[in-house]
């Protein structure tokens, strides 16, 4: 198992092909669908993240720097910037214990180094998969997507929630 982390101008035609077929073998939009996707939200920089065996990638996840705005309660804003962790997926022949807790490590590990804090959305039945690897909850009364409509819940890294600030996370930028 080698794991590689990637920005979106070294990869080439065939590493996005296999990027774009792992995600249909998860989330069924049609490969047309994803490759717009990615061709629309993807970013120069943004991180792809990359498990690889017998030289084809088996797991895969985006790490995209973008702004978030702290809020505080006279309304003082501060702008910074974090990491959006998406997409993690893993391919179905592999999925297991081993597989999903060493690619969450080279995840974190790859935050770590950025030295900044890292959200990500996920459903409910994710929550404690996360927690396990030292994400956090973060309130819905304490953050705002407002670039990405969503109801799913809120988890961050490497992040320190400060009392009475309210969060706007970006998305796309």
């Amino acid at each position: 198992m080698i794991f590689q982390s990637i920005k979106t101008t070294e990869l080439n035609k065939n590493l996005i092909d296999q990027i774009l077929n792992l995600k249909e073998s998860h989330w069924k939009y049609g490969k047309e669908s994803q490759l717009k996707w990615f061709d629309k939200f993807t970013q120069e920089n943004d991180l792809h993240n990359f498990m690889i065996m017998d030289k084809e990638i088996h797991g895969y996840t985006s790490l995209s720097q973008r702004s978030f705005k702290e809020v505080d309660l006279s309304n003082n804003v501060k702008n910074s910037s974090y990491i959006l962790f998406t997409t993690l997926i893993i391919n179905k022949k592999v999925r297991n214990y081993s597989s999903a807790l060493n690619m969450m490590k080279f995840n974190n590990r790859i935050i770590s180094k950025t030295k900044k804090p890292s959200f990500l959305l996920c459903h409910k039945n994710l929550i404690n998969f996360y927690k396990y690897f030292g994400w956090n909850l973060i309130g819905k009364k304490d953050f705002n997507v407002p670039d990405h409509k969503s109801s799913l819940i809120g988890m961050t890294y490497n992040f320190t929630k400060l009392k009475n600030v309210f969060y706007n996370f970006y998305y796309y930028s």
